[in-house]
């Protein structure tokens, strides 16, 4: 964790222990049959991590949602048995996600040195995180990068759940922005 940063921890007990199904969970089944085939992580090379890491928010979102959708799988970072938590310049909590492992790690070794990589299964996602996350009142933190501040899409749960599993777009407009300090940046660009 790096200095002065807060972090939220969401035990990953009370995330296995939440049998409550929430609305969107009730499409998992059908989620399930049509991309059961669909479950391994691609092959992703230094180069594509490199160039998605770079891309504005807008394309970055729009490629997390699209490797989500096609490969069944979100990532996130985990402690001993903690999920890890971020804070925003508004004081609300971000729950990191990615759509490969690799991208994750990158993130870890930085600013989250005590953290892993963790797979969630858009089954796991719909039955238990999305209403855990809702009552923690988070947001999520799509394609967090690893450089110092880091940049991150926040993006509210139900629209994140809504775009993995609606049908695709040419353009996802993520409702919220990045981090101050990325809005910054892009109206300088």
């Amino acid at each position: 964790m790096a200095p002065g940063q807060l972090q939220y921890k969401m035990t990953r007990a009370a995330w296995a222990g939440t049998n409550r199904l929430q609305p969107a969970a009730q499409t998992a089944a059908a989620y399930q049959g049509r991309y059961a085939e669909k479950r391994m992580t691609w092959e992703l090379s230094r180069n594509e991590l490199v160039r998605a890491l770079s891309l504005d928010s807008d394309e970055r979102y729009a490629y997390a949602v699209d490797k989500i959708r096609e490969f069944g799988e979100i990532w996130s970072l985990l402690t001993d048995d903690d999920w890890v938590l971020g804070e925003n310049p508004d004081g609300r909590s971000v729950f990191p996600i990615w759509p490969h492992k690799k991208y994750a790690i990158e993130v870890a070794e930085g600013k989250w040195g005590d953290s892993y990589p963790e797979r969630i299964t858009i089954e796991d996602w719909l039955e238990r995180l999305v209403g855990l996350l809702e009552e923690y009142n988070a947001i999520l933190g799509v394609m967090t990068t690893p450089e110092p501040g880091g940049r991150w899409v926040s993006v509210p749960v139900s629209d994140f759940t809504t775009h993995i599993l609606g049908p695709r777009m040419k353009r996802y407009r993520p409702v919220a922005t990045e981090s101050a300090k990325s809005r910054n940046e892009d109206r300088n660009a």
